[in-house]
């Protein structure tokens, strides 16, 4: 979904219809394409898989490393996919982690502003003990995002 937030943001995939009962054109085409990898695709999408998606479309995948580049990234209207770690399934009555890939658009004082996720912001507390966490770390993404740029 990070992917095809990028991709649709800079004109490279046509924006999804919106009905809920649709499945997404744009991501059952990417996911075909460029299925999840990380155990099998059981554990989701590896930077470079996100990487080798943008790269197909025809934009470079940049990085954002640390909370000034990303303040920048945002303040000059380039959005940010970033991987997270939030909170997953119920398991043995403990919810486990789990990491989940977003696209940062826009923050202020307290909120980062972000699509792919049930809200549209997370305070930025919220935000930072995410990004900061074990799942970002184990696909080299912890503290921080990948942007795109346009060949």
């Amino acid at each position: 979904a990070a992917s095809a937030t990028l991709l649709t943001y800079f004109g490279k995939m046509q924006a999804a219809p919106t009905i809920e009962s649709q499945v997404n054109p744009n991501m059952l085409a990417l996911e075909e394409t460029f299925p999840p990898n990380i155990l099998c695709g059981m554990a989701g999408t590896s930077r470079g898989r996100v990487e080798r998606i943008l790269d197909a479309y025809g934009c470079e995948a940049m990085e954002v490393d640390g909370e000034e580049s990303l303040r920048q990234s945002l303040a000059s209207g380039q959005p940010v996919a970033v991987m997270l770690q939030v909170p997953g399934q119920q398991m043995l009555g403990m919810t486990m982690p789990a990491g989940h890939w977003m696209v940062a658009y826009s923050y202020d004082a307290e909120k980062v502003y972000l699509t792919n996720w049930c809200e549209d912001a997370m305070t930025w507390e919220e935000f930072r003990t995410g990004w900061s966490a074990l799942f970002p770390w184990c696909i080299n993404m912890q503290r921080k995002g990948l942007r795109a740029r346009l060949w």
